[in-house]
């Protein structure tokens, strides 16, 4: 039965509000993904069959990775990190984030998450702090859809019936993505297009020479 529910909750959480989301920075073009090896943060290039660049909106303000289990901490600059989301030790106030227009903000620090090259920080300078969701767009937004679900736990008698038509969204919007993202050897297009300039190359001889010709 759990294993079920493991399967299922993609497809679910949406319904309840707990849509799972990657995290893109708008300017340079990555996304969060949890480090299971280090419990770091790392900017990476979006992949969308990824489950440590999915995140969710927990408790009304806490991001937890979908692969580890583990939320986006506040707790240090640098390098930014997951922890436990639960447990006598756990400092829930340093777990805690509020979304404004784009841009994730410590309620322990006030300070922003932002990017400093490859390397993920918390920082009061708003420059390189946009964050949308690749797939879904406004944070934000997920974070309130969040919050009304949990408000309204009936929502959750309407899942079943749902699923099958959320599936096949969610996998025709994933097909795209993928393909928008998708990763492949460029050497081939390389060659191609050498192979274009140099003729382009010839034909421009031969009418500069044909050019030459017709005036004499």
């Amino acid at each position: 039965m759990f294993d079920a529910w493991i399967f299922l909750f993609p497809l679910v959480s949406p319904l309840l509000g707990a849509r799972a989301f990657m995290i893109h920075n708008t300017q340079r073009s990555l996304c969060l993904q949890d480090s299971a090896a280090t419990n770091e943060v790392l900017l990476k290039r979006c992949n969308l069959d990824s489950e440590s660049q999915q995140w969710i909106w927990i408790d009304r303000g806490m991001l937890m990775c979908v692969a580890s289990s583990r939320c986006l901490s506040a707790l240090q600059r640098e390098p930014v990190g997951t922890r436990s989301c639960q447990g006598p030790e756990v400092d829930a106030a340093g777990l805690m984030w509020d979304c404004d227009r784009d841009r994730l903000i410590s309620k322990n620090t006030s300070m922003l998450l932002s990017i400093d090259g490859r390397r993920l920080i918390l920082t009061h300078d708003s420059k390189h702090s946009k964050w949308r969701s690749l797939d879904e767009g406004d944070i934000c937004q997920e974070k309130l859809r969040s919050r009304r679900a949990s408000d309204d736990p009936e929502e959750f008698e309407a899942a079943e019936d749902q699923i099958g038509k959320l599936a096949a969204m969610m996998e025709e919007q994933r097909e795209y993505l993928r393909w928008y993202y998708r990763t492949k050897d460029p050497t081939t297009w390389k060659f191609v297009l050498l192979g274009l300039a140099f003729v382009c190359l010839l034909v421009g001889f031969l009418l500069l020479g044909m050019g030459v010709m017709a005036n004499k």
